[in-house]
């Protein structure tokens, strides 16, 4: 089981255009259940079977705080931490 927890940033048109500081707001847990597929299977010639696995996630929505579906915006923090770095140098 993967829960995962994001960050919001619920203004985000503020934040971008006029400078204001960003409000964030924790969402989820969003959880997603772990499963195994067999893929790619082959019988060889020497009576043995190959295949590979793939990771497959599947939505819970009873334990997750909200819907897959959800639009989230997520501040770029490498961005964010550059330009900030690049302004005070300027100075």
């Amino acid at each position: 089981m993967i829960r995962i927890f994001v960050y919001n940033v619920t203004n985000a048109d503020e934040f971008l255009n006029n400078g204001t500081k960003p409000i964030l707001d924790e969402l989820g847990p969003y959880v997603y259940i772990e499963t195994w597929e067999k893929v790619d299977i082959v019988e060889n010639s020497n009576g043995t079977i190959s295949y590979n696995q793939k990771r497959v996630y599947i939505f819970n929505e009873e334990m997750s705080q909200g819907l897959e579906d959800d639009v989230v915006i997520v501040p770029n923090i490498p961005m964010l931490s550059a330009t900030s770095q690049s302004k005070h140098a300027a100075r």
